[in-house]
């Protein structure tokens, strides 16, 4: 029969060894994702480039070489970093009707949360561009 010292022993050499699978599992697990992300990456990377090449070749643009207007607005109590083509009080202006659109959304339902008030606003403002394109058309 063996002594209990033995069997400690050999206790701790599963432990160990069940541990270490563990981390070698835990390991390769983690690499795998680090390789799908790095997969990803490339992949975004690279739709982001064909697009960048078809508008390109399409407008026969440089869009690197556009200047970029920044600016910080607030928008439904948040402060938004913003930057665009257009000129400062054009973005500005675009940041206000958001938040305007938002804010009379929320008096007329105050329950909302800030998530359906952005989505309703989104609708009401996408319908009315809608209608002024439909508009320039007839």
């Amino acid at each position: 029969m063996p002594s209990k010292k033995k069997n400690d022993k050999r206790n701790k050499t599963k432990k160990t060894n069940d541990g270490g699978n563990k981390g070698n599992k835990n390991a390769n697990k983690k690499e795998s994702e680090k390789v799908k992300d790095d997969v990803n990456d490339q992949e975004e990377k690279g739709k982001e480039e064909n697009v960048n090449n078809n508008e390109n070749v399409n407008n026969n643009v440089n869009v690197k070489n556009k200047e970029k207007n920044k600016i910080v607005a607030r928008i439904f109590g948040e402060d938004f970093s913003l930057k665009g083509e257009l000129s400062q009080e054009e973005i500005k202006k675009i940041a206000d009707m958001v938040d305007s659109k938002m804010n009379y959304i929320f008096k007329k339902y105050p329950t909302l949360n800030g998530q359906k008030i952005a989505i309703l606003a989104a609708l009401n403002i996408a319908e009315e561009y809608y209608r002024l394109e439909q508009d320039t058309k007839n």
